[in-house]
C-alpha cells in the first residue's frame, strides 16, 4: 500500500508543484485548494498524514488562520499534520505544536522558504515516527464464521462504493498498526457488535496467544468505541491504535492464554503501549 498524504494549499500552481515532487518521493498525495475539498477527501479517503497552509482564504490577510484552525478540529486529532507556511510566526508555531486535551494540533511546522528537501525529509520522519503500520502483516479469517474486512467495514459505511472500499482497507491497517509486531493474526468471531454506538467487539488470535478487540468509529467528544477491561472479563488492556476514522483497543485475555503476556513484547500501532 503506498503512502498518502492530503496537501491541502490555497496557491494552486504551488500547490500542484510540491504534490508531483511528493508524487516522486513515492507519496500518493491528494490535493485540496480549498477547506472545503480538503474535508470532503478527509472524508471520503484513506490519507496517512496531511500537510496543512495556515491560510487559506486570503494570503494577504494575517487574521487568516482558517488552515491552523482546520488542523485543531478534533475530529482530525488522529491525523498526523505538518503546517507548511509563508508565514512562520511564532504564535502560529506555539498554537500548532502546543499541547491541548492531550494532542496537538501538528506534529511539525515548516517554513515554505525552508523548500520542498525539508519537506519530504519532515514527511518521511513523521511516518517512521507516527505512522506504525506492519505493511506485511498476515491476516487469516476464520472460514466457518464467513468473516471478511468487507463485512466488517459494511457495519459502518453506507452503500457508497467508494467509500465502502477504502473503510475496508482503513480498518485492515487499523489491525496491522493495532497488532504491528505481531507476524500474523486470525480474526475468529464477533462476540458483539453495536452499530448505534459505531463499536464491534471481535475475538483475534496472534501468535498463540488471544485477545479481545473492540474497535470502531472515532467519535468528537465521545470515548464510545473503547470498552472496559471489566466489560471484556479481561485485566489487560493491552494494545491501541488509531487511524483517522477507527481506533480500537486489544485486551489479552490472561485466562485463556495461561498467563500474562509480555507485556514488554511490542509497543501499539501508535508507538504507545497502554496497562
Amino acid at each position: 500500500m503506498q503512502k498518502t498524504i492530503l496537501f491541502m494549499d490555497n496557491n494552486a500552481e504551488f500547490l500542484d508543484v510540491h504534490s508531483r515532487l511528493l508524487e516522486y518521493a513515492n507519496y500518493n498525495v491528494f490535493k485540496a485548494y480549498s477547506i472545503e475539498e480538503a474535508e470532503k477527501k478527509l472524508n471520503q479517503e484513506h490519507i496517512h498524514m496531511a500537510v496543512f497552509d495556515i491560510r487559506m482564504i486570503d494570503d494577504d490577510d494575517e487574521n487568516d488562520i482558517s488552515g491552523l484552525l482546520m488542523a485543531k478540529k478534533e475530529e482530525y486529532r488522529y491525523l498526523p499534520k505538518i503546517i507548511f507556511t509563508a508565514y512562520p510566526d511564532y504564535e502560529y508555531v506555539r498554537e500548532a505544536l502546543g499541547f491541548k486535551d492531550g494532542y496537538q494540533p501538528a506534529i511539525d511546522f515548516l517554513s515554505k522558504d525552508e523548500g520542498i528537501d525539508k519537506l519530504i525529509e519532515t514527511v518521511d520522519r513523521a511516518f517512521e515516527k507516527h505512522v506504525h503500520v506492519n505493511w506485511n502483516m498476515n491476516i487469516k479469517f476464520d472460514d466457518s464464521e464467513h468473516l471478511s474486512f468487507q463485512k466488517l467495514s459494511s457495519i459502518f459505511s453506507d452503500s457508497d462504493t467508494c467509500l465502502l472500499e477504502n473503510r475496508k482497507i482503513e480498518i485492515q491497517e487499523l489491525f496491522k498498526r493495532l497488532f504491528y509486531k505481531k507476524s500474523g493474526i486470525n480474526i475468529e468471531k464477533i462476540l458483539w457488535q453495536r452499530q448505534k454506538e459505531g463499536r464491534i467487539c471481535i475475538m483475534v488470535s496472534a501468535d498463540s496467544e488471544q485477545f479481545k478487540v473492540v474497535f470502531g468509529l472515532n467519535i468528537p467528544g465521545s470515548q464510545q468505541g473503547i470498552a472496559s477491561c471489566k466489560e471484556l472479563d479481561s485485566d489487560i488492556k493491552q494494545y491501541s491504535a488509531s487511524t483517522l476514522h477507527f481506533s480500537a483497543m486489544a485486551y489479552a485475555m490472561s485466562g485463556e492464554t495461561g498467563g500474562r503476556i509480555n507485556t514488554k513484547e511490542q509497543g501499539t500501532g501508535n508507538g504507545k503501549k497502554r496497562s
